[in-house]
């Protein structure tokens, strides 16, 4: 059968009354662009329209973006299982909106298609929420705690949401975050089998695979979460630094090589998250066998240290070593959470409408206006309007989000943007066609060099020591290129876990009760009827504390 796209589905909600026929989606109204057409966003393999219901309340329909049999099938049965957790735990409800599955819910391209409905979250999402509050150290730090006490609500009760990052975390007008899109959820006391997908590159291990342990797929993204967050509370300004509208403060070039990153370096600079840094280091470099819970690792990151070993081994900086002549390392191929695509490359872009992508451009001109409805709007071009090109539009309720707003202080700086790609418009009173990206929120725009925008593109690699030396010497870190180069001549930290682990300690045990589900190649370990891992934990802890410790001593 033929699968609707944006344009069927637009086409489908814009004539709500024939084309919407879930139960739930009675007499709905959906919210309108400027161009008079449903305006939908981007979630994962959906897309996302906001509704108007007949008693007044806002409902999100998930619409699947593709044909994915097996996909549909594991998120029905998760809402289902979900649905039960949340009746027989009421304490859960906070931390999640009602959604219901309806089959046949709505019929576009001539074909009934099922979608997700769901409560409309009057907030933000952690991205947008960080964009605007980055500079509330306090609110950060309450935020933080609430987080904390959410994702421990989860390991409670056998959830694993399986995508945690700033997209799927939404922040209320009360400052409480709720999780949103499900699709991925994994239960350890059965349902759905576990989902194939990865994550967010920008939260997860480097190491993951579809075989890896499900039950803790969670782990090392709220981790990456509550460091970050406890960074921007002491030290705002690094979120105008590291910050890229897709992640908190690392990327994943910060967890495949933490020796080489600023972003690592500069939370080591905060004193009372140094040895929070360097245990987050580690794991970049471990097994996710022995991944610890969120509790567990700031159990142990806020534990007194006592002894000389211990203090050298939280001390002993990958990036302070001693002189070695060792070239730098060049960085790999750009690895961002999307596709990239040059914002001149009209044909390229006209394939991928409808998905998520980031666009890389030079601006050639910022054009301002004002819509029939007297609202401002600005569009960025890269290219002359007047012919086939790509565009971003930004209108007026992203406009509001903007400290700098798009001007001609914009022209010829270049732009990294994400989004969902509209569907094309033809203007009414010219032979071209415009591709475009709505801005709905400044966080899917940041400003990059000329060096960064041709890297991205794949056209230049560069040193990791040299981009981030002058981010590292203005806050007073050793970034020397013998000292950030000395790394590349030491065995890694996973290379020293490994030999202390076949030289001093046993296997690790698993923390989790969930089956070990689709894990090839490797030796079964038992399970454990509790989820804390404390012993677990402080065998990891041991184990990269000894790694660190004995880097040390190897450079002295």
């Amino acid at each position: 059968m033929m699968w609707p796209g944006i344009a069927e589905y637009n086409a489908a909600f814009a004539d709500p009354g024939r084309f919407l026929l879930g139960p739930s989606l009675k007499g709905a109204q959906p919210k309108l662009g400027p161009f008079g057409i449903p305006l939908p966003l981007s979630g994962g393999f959906a897309y996302i329209y906001d509704v108007t219901i007949p008693n007044g309340a806002r409902k999100a329909v998930r619409c699947f973006n593709a044909d994915f049999p097996e996909q549909r099938n594991r998120a029905k049965a998760a809402i289902k299982k979900l649905a039960e957790l949340l009746g027989e735990n009421p304490g859960l409800r906070p931390w999640f909106v009602d959604i219901v599955w309806e089959d046949d819910c709505i019929r576009a391209a001539g074909t009934l298609v099922p979608a997700l409905v769901m409560d409309w979250v009057d907030g933000q999402t952690l991205g947008q929420y960080l964009e605007a509050m980055h500079h509330d150290g306090s609110a950060l730090s309450i935020l933080r705690e609430k987080l904390a006490a959410l994702v421990a609500s989860l390991s409670v009760h056998g959830i694993v949401h399986g995508d945690l990052q700033t997209g799927n975390i939404v922040i209320d007008k009360r400052g409480n975050p709720k999780l949103i899109d499900y699709d991925g959820m994994w239960f350890t006391s059965g349902g759905p089998p576990p989902a194939a997908e990865s994550g967010h590159p920008n939260f997860q291990h480097p190491s993951w695979v579809a075989s890896s342990d499900s039950g803790r797929k969670d782990s090392f993204p709220s981790i990456a979460i509550d460091l970050g967050l406890a960074a921007l509370a002491a030290r705002p300004d690094f979120f105008d630094i590291h910050s890229t509208g897709e992640n908190v403060l690392f990327v994943r070039d910060d967890f495949e090589e933490p020796e080489y990153s600023a972003a690592f370096a500069a939370i080591r600079s905060i004193p009372e998250l140094r040895v929070s840094a360097d245990l987050f280091a580690g794991l970049c470099r471990s097994p996710i066998e022995i991944l610890p819970s969120l509790e567990d690792f700031r159990s142990e990151a806020s534990r007194p240290r006592g002894s000389e070993a211990e203090s050298a081994a939280s001390s002993a900086p990958a990036w302070e070593q001693t002189e070695s002549k060792t070239q730098a390392r060049v960085r790999g191929p750009y690895v961002g959470a999307y596709q990239v695509f040059d914002a001149l490359s009209y044909r390229s872009i006209s394939g991928v409408v409808g998905r998520k992508v980031e666009i890389v451009g030079r601006v050639l001109e910022v054009k301002r206006g004002i819509t029939k409805y007297g609202l401002p709007y600005a569009f960025v071009n890269f290219s002359d309007w007047r012919n086939d090109c790509f565009k971003l539009s930004i209108w007026s309720e992203g406009l509001d989000t903007f400290a700098n707003e798009p001007g001609s202080s914009w022209d010829g700086k270049w732009i990294s943007a994400v989004g969902l790609v509209d569907e094309p418009y033809r203007g009414a009173r010219s032979y071209s066609t415009q591709l475009s990206i709505t801005i709905q929120d400044s966080s899917q725009l940041r400003f990059i060099d000329d060096s960064e925008a041709r890297y991205r593109l794949g056209e230049a690699p560069t040193t990791r020591f040299r981009e981030n030396a002058a981010l590292l010497g203005s806050m007073g870190i050793r970034s020397s290129e013998n000292h950030i180069s000395a790394m590349a001549g030491k065995p890694s930290n996973a290379d020293l876990v490994a030999k202390l682990s076949q030289n001093t300690v046993s296997a690790p045990q698993r923390t989790s009760n969930a089956p070990n589900q689709g894990c090839q190649n490797r030796t079964p370990v038992p399970s454990k009827p509790d989820m804390g891992g404390v012993k677990t934990f402080f065998t990891w802890a041991l184990v990269i504390g000894g790694g660190l410790l004995l880097l040390r001593v190897c450079s002295l």
